[in-house]
């Protein structure tokens, strides 16, 4: 039973409305306008109606289905109750239950298996009850007492019992079963409060459920043993008063309601949230919208202006299982191969995917997706949520039958070290589901999401004498399941690491081990830096930067040697030059090369003579030396002449090879006090260089005699 009068006041009998004269008029003439045309909304399609009233009358259709037939009731004009049967192809008349001229019966109509029950409010709103018998009704106890207000009763058969559902005079909902001899109370469900509360009764083949009004709001609750358990509400649009009914397919929830406007709403439970399917229409101010399911097939009733009971079906067809089913990282293209452990699935999504197919057109499909670890079944019902168990992706639109779409979802909230095993099903707009698909491993991913580190451990923390191309080493740790994985190292130049000058990563390491690499080219030598470690495993965690450590690098090695440890160049005579040379040889394995410096140490010849005569050095310097042409007296110089290694020497001393070669060279007197640069390599020397420099003594007349000496210091410098 759905539904109220169209009355101003439930209290009053339909045809008493006190309305003016005028008003009157116009309802009379609308009472004679033929019945309006109307055909349901696809997919839904309309039978012939059963009948209809007159527009002052609402007819507050029910029905019922048999097995065979599907049996409809409703109010008349002259507030009788009229029942039909449909047989398929026409409606075969029943005797009217009931025979009264000034209420509304606003009937229910059941079937318990054998035989049709209608209920009805009397003209003294007590609640009647009776069964057809096969050529009569036969009433039985009203269930309650009279109320002051319509009843609203409602039929149905559950759990081997006839149920009714009413409200009391003050809007309390009432529930009593036929025992076969009596009604026995039930416990009260709840109160339409302000509202009334139009209760309509369904059965999910365990439990007896129980939906009403509030204003704006439809309530449904549960009978689990003798109490009543919350259920689920339905926020509804504008309708003051939503006047819902109840119906299961399944253990599938479906709700109908009034919206408001000129079309009933009708959705399905999911366990969660409501979610609608396509309305078969409306066109009444008060549409008392229901649903029964035949097992097969949907039926509607509701109302049409000017009061035309209308009946709808629809035949719904269950999606194809889905197919193609696939697993993929966040992205949505990088595949996750079966059985594979994957980083994604706890905060990062990952994301199944299938194929759905429906032989009807203009479908809507909604992907749907169980996962659960594979120490639990997979088990839940497709179309019912579970928490933490059920995903759901967006539905699709399917405007082609037979043709394959994409339907996926993210999955989130997974659990780390746990393998998960998945399957798909899909549901159609009028909440339909098709069988399940599973992707068929044990398990399908295996979900990483612990952190990885790595702990610095050698070289030890500021450490010194670290070769200038040292091998680092971490220890590598991953938490369960403890995947193996590789360690980032960094060489910087600061504690905070803003600049790297070396990087690199270690090969597979398994976890608990030391993960190694060696910096590919040489640092600078005695020079301080921090390096840090950052762990990632395999499957792609990526963990924290460890604190820096430093340390400094070995001074690089050099050596130099000199072919002879002395030089004698002879007697000079004035205006006379007197050339010679020495080999220096130099070896390092500074990266930087080296800088080979040379001072005078004496700066002073014939310091062994009585009077400590000297010789003048040349006038040019090591950074500039100058020429210095044959024959002119100019003291002592030094003029490099060839070096290996560097593939030429500096262009400065000239284009000479020779000592010998006095008008190509260019010549530096060298300073007591300051080294003068004589040669640099400026990239690593691998080996031995040798430099080959030429000496060159020209002395004037007036030079005194004697034996003259220096000593020539030669210094070779690493460079960084």
């Amino acid at each position: 039973m759905f539904g109220s009068p169209r009355t101003i006041d439930l209290r009053m009998p339909c045809i008493r409305l006190h309305i003016p004269a005028a008003l009157m008029a116009v309802i009379a003439i609308l009472a004679t306008l033929p019945a309006m045309a109307h055909a349901a909304t696809a997919p839904w399609a309309e039978i012939a109606s059963p009948g209809s009233t007159s527009a002052a009358v609402n007819p507050i259709p029910d029905i019922a289905w048999d097995g065979t037939g599907l049996w409809a009731t409703w109010g008349t004009d002259v507030m009788d109750v009229e029942v039909r049967r449909w047989n398929g192809t026409s409606w075969a008349s029943y005797p009217q239950p009931v025979n009264e001229t000034t209420r509304n019966k606003m009937p229910s109509i059941t079937w318990d298996g054998t035989r049709a029950w209608v209920a009805w409010n009397d003209d003294s709103y007590a609640v009647r009850v009776a069964y057809w018998n096969g050529s009569a009704w036969v009433q039985v106890a009203s269930p309650g007492t009279a109320t002051s207000i319509n009843a609203t009763p409602d039929l149905h058969y559950a759990n081997g019992s006839v149920h009714v559902a009413y409200q009391d005079s003050s809007r309390v909902v009432q529930v009593e079963r036929w025992n076969g001899s009596s009604w026995v109370a039930l416990a009260s469900p709840g109160s339409g409060g302000t509202a009334n509360a139009y209760p309509s009764l369904g059965w999910d083949g365990t439990n007896v459920f129980v939906a009403w009004a509030q204003p704006n709001l439809v309530v449904v609750s549960r009978l689990v043993g003798a109490a009543w358990s919350a259920h689920s509400t339905l926020a509804t649009p504008a309708a003051p008063n939503p006047l819902p009914t109840i119906e299961f397919i399944g253990s599938r929830l479906y709700v109908a309601y009034e919206t408001g406007g000129t079309v009933a709403g009708y959705e399905w439970w999911d366990g969660v949230q409501y979610r609608p399917i396509p309305s078969p229409g409306g066109g009444n101010v008060y549409m008392y919208p229901t649903l029964e399911w035949t097992g097969s097939r949907l039926w509607a009733s509701y109302v049409v202006d000017p009061g035309t009971v209308t009946i709808a079906w629809y035949d719904p067809v269950a999606p194809n299982a889905p197919t193609s089913l696939a697993q993929f990282q966040s992205d949505g293209t990088t595949s996750v191969a079966g059985g594979a452990w994957t980083r994604f699935g706890a905060a990062s999504p990952l994301v199944f995917r299938g194929s759905m197919r429906d032989a009807q057109s203009s479908e809507q499909l909604l992907p749907w997706y169980e996962v659960r670890p594979t120490s639990t079944a997979l088990s839940s019902t497709c179309g019912q949520q579970v928490a933490g168990a059920t995903f759901i992706g967006t539905q699709v639109a399917a405007p082609t039958g037979g043709t394959a779409y994409t339907g996926s979802v993210d999955v989130t909230g997974l659990t780390n070290n746990t393998g998960y095993w998945w399957r798909m099903c899909i549901v159609d707009r009028f909440g339909f589901p098709s069988t399940w698909t599973a992707l068929g491993g044990s398990p399908d991913v295996r979900v990483d999401t612990s952190l990885p580190t790595a702990a610095p451990s050698t070289p030890a923390s500021a450490a010194t004498n670290v070769a200038s191309a040292p091998t680092l080493t971490a220890a590598y740790t991953d938490p369960a399941p403890a995947n193996p994985g590789t360690v980032a190292f960094e060489v910087c130049t600061t504690n905070a690491c803003g600049t790297v000058v070396r990087s690199g990563t270690s090969s597979s390491t398994a976890s608990g081990a030391d993960a190694t690499w060696t910096v590919p080219s040489a640092l600078t030598y005695s020079t301080t830096y921090w390096w840090r470690t950052r762990a990632t495993d395999s499957v792609g965690n990526v963990g924290a930067w460890s604190a820096t450590r430093s340390f400094t690098t070995e001074a690089a090695s050099i050596s130099i040697g000199v072919d002879a440890p002395s030089r004698t160049l002879g007697t000079a005579f004035a205006g006379s030059d007197v050339t010679g040379t020495s080999v220096v040889s130099v070896t390092t394995d500074s990266p930087g090369g080296y800088r080979l410096v040379a001072r005078d140490e004496s700066d002073a010849w014939g310091a062994d003579t009585p009077g400590g005569d000297t010789l003048v050095d040349w006038t040019g310097t090591a950074a500039a030396p100058t020429q210095w042409n044959p024959g002119v007296a100019g003291g002592f110089g030094i003029t490099m002449l060839a070096a290996t290694g560097l593939g030429a020497k500096d262009a400065r001393w000239g284009t000479g090879t020779q000592a010998t070669d006095l008008a190509l060279n260019r010549y530096a007197g060298l300073d007591a006090t300051v080294d003068g640069a004589i040669h640099q390599r400026t990239s690593f020397a691998a080996g031995t260089d040798t430099v080959t420099l030429g000496w060159r003594v020209n002395v004037p007349t007036t030079q005194p005699p004697g034996d003259y000496e220096a000593t020539i210091a030669f210094t070779a410098i690493p460079l960084p």
